[in-house]
């Protein structure tokens, strides 16, 4: 947007001079000897060629030659004053000069609202003091992930390594383990059972044989028979807890132990490929971040360069007035 002025300190007319031949009328009241002297042997010259062709007498007079010309008057020194602004274009008039006023050299001839200028100018500046915080986080997250990437695909290889000799330790060794663990588990309280079972028999026969008295041979007999009866329990939660263990828990684990194999082999693969992408999309996001930080420093720069020139000082002492001369037309107030 641009805003003129012009000062109006003198003014310079044209002129044009064109050179004129001819008699003065000094020399045609006077003529000199030698004039007249010329004319008296131009006479003598006519009566002695009678007998010759006419001569046609050519009259000395002013030669006078009128130029008229088109013009105008400008004035010699005149001082354009402009607000041109690159990024700006909202300009709030405080105070102006008067139209035909005199001022000084230097004097401000226009006062304009800064706020909004000022106000974009430190959102410009606070935001480029983020966007090179933000760059400089990136940056430094890019160094990290490009010196992380081959240790994490190192962690994901060794991971499905592991689980790859998991899974066959577990299918060779601790699958068939924990079968046959629930099997001995099982008849361990089968044993127990049998066990007390026999205790107990063994006792009803000794009690039939000696000569204990009915009250002592009630309490063993007893004891024995909770014995029995706490054995066959046991022997019954122990059948549940194998039945669990053979066809729950064991299958779960071996599912469990093949699924986080398969996991890591896909987890592997993904990463062989979205690594590259990852890091490609970092370094975007840093140009990214470079373009953004360049435009918004250039757009500050313009702003400042715009909020300089809104400031009017007079460039020299003259007459001020409001808008433009041109070919000694005002275009401005009268």
């Amino acid at each position: 947007m641009k805003l003129s002025l012009r000062f109006l300190t003198s003014f310079g007319i044209l002129f044009i001079a064109l050179p004129i031949h001819g008699k003065t009328d000094s020399e045609k009241e006077n003529p000199s000897e030698e004039t007249v002297q010329k004319k008296g042997k131009e006479s003598n010259d006519v009566v002695e060629n009678k007998d010759k062709p006419k001569a046609i007498d050519v009259k000395r007079d002013n030669l006078s030659v009128k130029l008229n010309l088109e013009g105008v008057f400008e004035s010699a020194r005149m001082s354009e004053v402009s607000i041109s602004t690159k990024a700006w274009n909202l300009f709030s008039v405080l105070e102006a000069k008067a139209q035909g006023i005199a001022v000084k050299k230097g004097e401000t001839l226009i006062k304009l609202d800064f706020e909004k200028i000022d106000e974009e100018i430190s959102k410009l500046r606070h935001e480029l003091k983020i966007l090179g915080l933000d760059y400089s986080i990136a940056e430094e997250d890019l160094k990290l992930a490009e010196a992380m990437a081959p240790l994490e695909l190192d962690r994901i290889a060794r991971s499905e390594k592991y689980a790859e000799e998991d899974l066959a330790r577990y299918e060779k060794v601790q699958s068939p383990y924990n079968k046959r663990s629930a099997a001995m588990n099982l008849k361990n309280y089968e044993d127990s059972l049998a066990y007390a079972q026999e205790e107990l028999k063994q006792l009803q026969k000794m009690y039939e044989a000696d000569d204990l008295t009915e009250e002592t041979e009630e309490i063993i007999l007893t004891r024995a028979k909770s014995a029995v009866a706490r054995a066959e329990f046991s022997l019954e939660g122990a059948k549940i807890r194998n039945e669990n263990t053979l066809q729950i828990s064991i299958p779960r684990e071996d599912f469990a132990m093949k699924e986080e194999t398969k996991r890591n082999e896909l987890s592997l693969r993904t990463l062989r490929k979205t690594q590259p992408i990852e890091l490609a999309k970092k370094r975007l996001e840093i140009k990214k971040l470079d373009q953004l930080r360049k435009k918004a420093s250039e757009k500050l720069k313009r702003l400042e360069s715009d909020r300089k020139a809104m400031s009017v000082p007079s460039p020299s002492s003259g007459i001020l007035y409001r808008g433009i001369f041109e070919r000694g037309k005002w275009t401005g107030d009268s």
